[in-house]
């Protein structure tokens, strides 16, 4: 190992004897040490520089994108904004062509874009949401048309072939006679979110209308004596739901006790001349019953060949399950 000798007070640096590996010339700006190799005040120098410029160049790139996406929130496009902030192109919004609720429609085949599951009225039927005085409690129906469940639902439905039973004496096993097929009732199970006084209104036109299409029309009705109404479920597409008539045979409304209530105003004053409210809940079940019905037409009209072919599928009168 090198020794360091020959130190001369009067000359700069450091004189290195005893390894012909050392450079023994004066020192001017390095030091050469045994253990670490060389080490230069430029090379060090030049090195912090150019990590300067890289930070730079790449703070900058962030502003960039920071920029485009401020740009673009302020001009009216926040999707944009929020796929940009997180390096995502705005072909990748898979919601781009949904953005507006107004434009779906309940008839099959109109909208082939919006599959979500809906219950509401038949065309036509100018009653509830549908009348030319609608009534202020079901105004936030009239946009989307019925109910649009904002969480895809859970749906169960059942075919069932009802056969009867016959034993001959002395048989092992049992002769079986055909007697009729049906379709049972479908449960349907739905979450309603609330996140502002809008959609607090529109959770309460939902509960009004399930309310009111579960009695009959009587006393000052103008269809007094009617039933309540066959309604219209579609969902999932032209052939899953397909426009299917039903009656609602049960309204279930879970609210919870551990969720946030909002207050929204609901029209008119109380005694004491403050504004009437209604606090509904930021997160609630319903649950309903539905009943498919058909008429005697439409039971003439069915053929299981026609069923396969998707040929008994009509926006009016409603389609077959």
């Amino acid at each position: 190992m090198a020794t360091f000798t020959d130190q001369d007070p009067n000359k700069p640096g450091i004189q290195l004897t005893g390894n012909a590996g050392f450079n023994t010339a004066k020192a001017t700006n390095t030091t050469k040490v045994a253990q670490t190799g060389a080490f230069s005040i430029g090379g060090a120098s030049k090195a912090f520089t150019d990590g300067i410029d890289q930070f730079s160049s790449d703070f900058t790139g962030m502003l960039s994108k920071a920029k485009g996406a401020f740009t673009d929130a302020f001009n009216g496009d926040p999707v944009t904004a929020r796929l940009k902030g997180a390096g995502i192109d705005k072909g990748a919004n898979p919601n781009d062509k949904l953005a507006d609720i107004a434009a779906s429609s309940s008839a099959v085949g109109k909208s082939k874009d919006d599959h979500r599951v809906r219950l509401s009225l038949p065309q036509g039927a100018n009653i509830h949401y549908q009348k030319a005085n609608v009534p202020y409690l079901l105004r936030p129906l009239i946009d989307t048309n019925g109910i649009i469940f904002p969480y895809t639902p859970q749906l169960i439905f059942q075919h069932n072939a009802d056969y009867s039973r016959s034993s001959p004496t002395h048989s092992n096993y049992p002769l079986n006679y055909y007697n009729a097929s049906n379709v049972s009732d479908i449960s349907m199970f739905g979450e309603f979110v609330s996140e502002n006084g809008q959609d607090a209104q529109y959770v309460l036109a939902v509960i009004t209308f399930l309310r009111a299409v579960t009695k009959m029309f009587s006393n000052t009705d103008a269809l007094a004596g009617n039933p309540p109404p066959v309604l219209r479920l579609t969902g999932h597409g032209q052939y899953m739901l397909p426009n299917v008539p039903v009656v609602v045979n049960t309204v279930s409304i879970t609210m919870p006790n551990n969720v946030d209530y909002i207050s929204i105003p609901t029209g008119g004053m109380d005694q004491a001349g403050k504004a009437q409210t209604t606090r509904v809940p930021k997160s609630l079940d319903i649950n309903v019953g539905l009943t498919p019905v058909y008429s005697r037409a439409q039971m003439r009209s069915f053929g299981v060949d026609r069923l396969t072919a998707g040929a008994l599928i009509n926006n009016v009168t409603g389609g077959h399950i």
